[in-house]
């Protein structure tokens, strides 16, 4: 069992994928870097993220594509977007495809922290609550009367 969240971070460039994992760890999270996509997406056969943070530009794919690759094979799986170009667009497509987050760079580190935290808890939430039947009628509840 894993007691610290693992976060994927997907981002080209060194220096920030570098940037994210520290602060990352800093929070207690553990943390794998990928500079491709496709790396990122081969890495979830071996361990399931509790959160990916992508960059939308990326030398294999768009960051949308992955976003719907991981979203297909993980749809439960928090996704936060980063980019470095301005696009509301961009922003408005992947908030209604489901992202959890979308950050332009450079951004806030508490406001991103904030983000990742509370997105890893509402999917921990969502993964361990029970699904239980609905109750029988006539189950042996009595009523004082």
């Amino acid at each position: 069992m894993h007691l610290h969240p693992y976060v994927a971070v997907v981002d080209d460039d060194k220096a920030m994928c570098r940037a994210l994992v520290r602060l990352l760890r800093s929070s207690d999270f553990e943390v794998a870097a990928f500079h491709l996509g496709s790396d990122a997406l081969d890495a979830m056969d071996r361990r399931e993220p509790d959160c990916f943070v992508i960059d939308i530009e990326l030398p294999d794919s768009t960051g949308l594509e992955l976003f719907h690759g991981i979203h297909r094979a993980l749809p439960r799986v928090p996704v936060i977007v980063i980019t470095a170009w301005e696009d509301d667009d961009l922003r408005a497509k992947a908030m209604a495809s489901g992202a959890a987050g979308f950050f332009y760079k450079p951004f806030s580190d508490d406001v991103f922290l904030h983000t990742v935290h509370t997105s890893i808890a509402q999917h921990r939430e969502a993964s361990f609550r029970p699904i239980l039947p609905p109750p029988r009628k006539g189950s042996g509840e009595s009523r004082a009367g």
